[in-house]
């Protein structure tokens, strides 16, 4: 009875709201009566400017709106761009109208047409670089580094927060993740757009089988051009010198980058020579960085440099060559080569200040440091690639060689001087073959590495230190740690992948083997006699590690839905032979678990979930039993056994991209947690010298961690925001002098920057970045270090062709001996544009600040840092383009 009662009172309420609602239909037609078709009606109550509904007519001119006003008369107002704008007021009742309209055409205003600043096609963001330039702008890095959605760290490019998997101009990978050098060099008015290519996979025989989240980068230029960038400048205090020739050359099959470079205005150009590829799909690693260094068992004490533009504070002299050059074939293979030498000198001078923090004592430390370093370094390698949708097949050789000499004078506790000198040389030889092809159904991947390395290296002090270790307490003039590796590395995998009911399944294969040869030696010197330390300090180490694993890899798109799952079970023979007495082969066996869910759930947001356990046992250089002194100050030993780590590691990172808007944003949160059988035991004496060994206990650290960045092109005023932010916290074991401590560390900060290119008279800049790092220390002692740095840049542009910028950086600290510091310098700049030229004169560091002082915490330590900056500089430049 209620249910018919209640059905009864909506049909009576509906009929009462069908009654209530006007319906206002009829035809427009033009002076002879002919319908007009897709006229815009709107309606509103008279007296009143909302829109309360509206309609277009058919193709015959018929029309019909319905009306839900209690309003006697209303407004309607008929548009239609051959006939103009009518408004008509009619009676508020239902009635069938015929209404009328004269032709009278618009006439539109003109309106330039170009490219939007940001756009997207399919799954390609392009930034067109001429809406990001200003009269500053002249290579192409200081164009992508303004760009919303992409940061850069130093030479690094990230896209909302990843770093990019590849980096191309017009679609050719030159370089081979060292772009650093493109960045420096390439003009920026050859570049039409730089595009970010979103879930790229630059294995074409893997597109459409292995999804990507990594995005890649292509620079697409004008025309196929040969170009390049040049600078001839000369300065004072002392005599200054900057050179560079890059010219290269961008066609349709060649490509090629070659360069000169030297200089000693504090510029470390060999950065540009830094490899920034990393990363496998699972199937296939497309890692470029294929060289492995035996690694450095010692070092110079030295100053810990300062965070911001090198040359402020680089003392160096550098000279740098190297030649690019990429052919691709008819039949799509490409054949890369390259070979790079670089000859630098760096002076670092300061004085570093150590507390100490170990149990019932206080020690305190002063470093007077001069150090001078000194590398040569000579590498290069060719690569044979075929990239096609059938098959991939790609040999990667590679070598490098390297000879560095530093020398360090220190001042311990402003009493004792101590002569320190460092030897290290390093050859390293590899080649990669990777394939993969079709076989039925099924794709077959294969991959072969070998690599082989030797290292020697040299540590000597002046006079002798760790006297009661060494020597029984006795002094001595010189001591001399002697360490030589040889290494030598297989790796060989094969998988196959198929696709099973939407699922694609890849078992994978790999079975590899590594030898080590560890050689190290004390020789103490007092007088004219010398002699080697016996086994305590004598390493005579033959180690292998047989390693196989399987694994089963899943994957799946479905929908919005991306599921990736890996399973790998490994089994690792460990053989050790110490002084000539081989140990019995250790074995082990574990599960390394992992995985990520990916949903996009539109156009604009994306979020991702992963996972992972790690089991992990230490390489073969961290198995010496004897003692090695790494630096005056410190002496270890570890033990011949394997260290197992358990590491769990989880993340969350979410995405939101809107090129319509110009809005990036993403937001990211990680907790890892690790669990070790060991510690590392710390002994310090009241001189502040450090023993370290390895101590059979438990040990472990985890933390949280927090960050975002977003950005935003804001076209109508020319100006692009960035801003970042980022906090996290956690604690950490530590074991001082036999007594168990825990560190808990919390850091938090952020950063905006603003960039402003809307006046054809003036642009700006401002960017700031604060942070606090907190550290607790075991005994409740907690220390705060507090940084915040503002940049303010602006050019002025007062006649055609002349510009003046004057740069601005200010540091604040907490340090209380360190006052807040403002760094300045002017450019001023003639630019011949018949000639592609600017003449420019400089002065850096105008206030002539002569010293940088910071502060670190560690696990029982507070650290202050005083670095010698460069003078007060000035230069005269020639730059040119090519």
């Amino acid at each position: 009875m209620m249910v018919r009662l209640f059905a009864c009172f909506l049909l009576i309420l509906f009929s009462v709201t069908i009654r209530a609602q006007t319906v206002l239909s009829g035809k427009v037609v033009d002076s002879v009566g002919h319908g007009i078709a897709n006229l815009s009606i709107a309606y509103q109550e008279k007296g009143n400017s909302i829109i309360l509904g509206f309609t277009r007519t058919g193709p015959e001119g018929r029309f019909s709106l319905h009306v839900k006003s209690k309003q006697d008369s209303l407004l309607l107002t008929l548009s239609h761009l051959s006939y103009g704008k009518k408004d008509t007021v009619l009676v508020n009742k239902t009635a069938y109208h015929h209404i009328s309209m004269i032709l009278s055409p618009q006439i539109l205003k003109e309106v330039q047409v170009g490219p939007p600043p940001i756009y997207k096609r399919k799954d390609t963001i392009n930034y067109t670089v001429e809406s990001f330039t200003d009269k500053q702008d002249r290579v192409i890095g200081d164009i992508i580094k303004k760009l919303p959605g992409i940061e850069m760290v130093g030479d690094r490019i990230l896209y909302q927060g990843k770093a990019i998997q590849k980096y191309m101009v017009n679609n050719l990978d030159l370089m081979g993740g060292r772009y650093g050098m493109i960045n420096k060099n390439l003009p920026a008015d050859a570049v039409k757009k730089v595009q970010l290519i979103e879930n790229d996979q630059p294995i074409k025989i893997l597109d459409s089988v292995v999804f990507s989240d990594r995005a890649s980068l292509n620079l697409e230029l004008k025309k196929y051009t040969t170009t390049g960038s040049g600078e001839l400048a000369v300065g004072y205090k002392p005599v200054l010198w900057k050179v560079n020739l890059t010219p290269m050359t961008f066609n349709r099959t060649f490509q090629s980058l070659h360069t000169f470079q030297s200089n000693n205005i504090g510029l470390d150009v060999s950065q540009q020579t830094q490899m920034y590829y990393t990363g496998s799909n699972g199937i296939i690693d497309r890692a470029e960085n294929i060289i492995r260094s035996g690694g450095s068992f010692m070092s110079l004490r030295h100053v810990a440099v300062p965070g911001f533009d090198q040359r402020k504070w680089l003392d160096n002299r550098i000279f740098m060559v190297s030649s690019n050059v990429l052919k691709k074939l008819k039949d799509s293979t490409e054949i890369k080569g390259n070979i790079t030498y670089y000859h630098d000198l760096q002076k670092r001078e300061g004085y570093t200040y150590s507390q100490i923090f170990a149990p019932e004592q206080e020690v305190i430390i002063s470093e007077d440091i001069h150090n001078r370093y000194r590398a040569h370094n000579l590498e290069g390698g060719m690569a044979l690639e075929k990239n096609e949708k059938k098959i991939y097949l790609k040999n990667d050789f590679r070598f490098r060689r390297r000879w560095n000499d530093d020398e360090g004078q220190l001042l311990f506790n402003n009493e004792e001087p101590i002569q320190q000198n460092k030897m290290y040389r390093d050859f390293s030889i590899a080649n990669k073959l990777s394939g993969a092809k079709h076989v039925g159904k099924q794709l077959v991947s294969l991959s072969s590495l070998i690599s082989y390395g030797e290292t020697p290296q040299q540590l000597t002090v002046v006079p002798g230190q760790f006297v009661d270790i060494v020597n029984n307490g006795m002094p001595y003039d010189r001591l001399i740690q002697q360490v030589h590796i040889k290494q030598f590395n297989t790796e060989n995998a094969i998988s196959f992948s198929r696709s099973i009911n939407g699922w694609l399944i890849t078992p994978k294969f790999e079975i590899g083997y590594q030898q080590q040869q560890l050689n190290s030696d004390v020789e103490l010197a007092k007088g004219n006699d010398n002699w080697i330390l016996g086994n305590d300090f004598t390493n005579d180490q033959r180690a292998g590690q047989l390693k196989s694993s399987l694994n089963i890899g899943l994957q799946r798109k479905w929908r919005k839905w991306m599921v990736t799952l890996n399973i790998p079970y490994y089994l690792n023979v460990n053989d050790l032979r110490q002084n000539g007495v081989r140990s019995d082969p250790e074995t082990r066996s574990f599960l390394n678990p992992g995985g990520s869910v990916r949903l996009k759930w539109n156009e604009y947001n994306e979020v991702s979930l992963s996972g992972s356990y790690q089991t992990h046992y230490s390489g073969l250089t961290n198995r010496y039993a004897a003692y090695i002194i790494s630096n005056y100050r410190n002496i270890q030993r570890y033990r011949p056994r394997l260290l197992e780590n358990n590491a769990w590691h989880n993340s969350v990172y979410y995405r939101y991209r809107n090129t319509l808007d110009a809005v990036f944003a993403n937001l990211s949160y990680a907790y890892s947690r690790s669990h070790r059988d060991y510690i590392f035991r710390n002994t310090i004496d009241d001189n502040g010298l450090n023993t370290i060994s390895i101590e059979d206990q438990n040990s472990g650290n985890w933390s949280h961690r927090w960050s975002g960045n977003g950005s935003k092109l804001f076209s109508s005023i020319g100006t692009t925001v960035k801003i970042n932010g980022k906090i996290g916290f956690g604690r950490s074991d530590y074991l001082l002098n036999d007594i168990m401590g825990q560190r808990k560390n919390m850091d938090y900060g952020g950063g905006i920057e603003i960039i402003n290119s809307s006046w054809s008279f003036l642009s700006v800049q401002y960017k700031t970045n604060w942070g606090t790092s907190i550290s607790t220390l075991a005994d409740n002692t907690r220390y705060r270090v507090m940084t915040n740095v503002h940049d303010f840049d602006v050019s002025v542009y007062p006649v055609e062709n002349h510009s003046f910028t004057w740069n601005n950086a200010f540091y604040i600290t907490n340090v209380e001996a360190q006052k807040n510091q403002l760094f300045m310098d002017i450019i001023y700049r003639w630019t011949l544009k018949k000639t592609r030229t600017d003449l420019e004169f400089s002065c850096i560091n105008l206030l002539n600040n002569n010293q940088y002082i910071q502060r670190f915490n560690s696990d029982y330590a507070v650290i202050e840092s005083y670095f010698d900056l460069r003078p007060r500089q000035f230069l005269i430049s020639y730059k040119f383009r090519f």
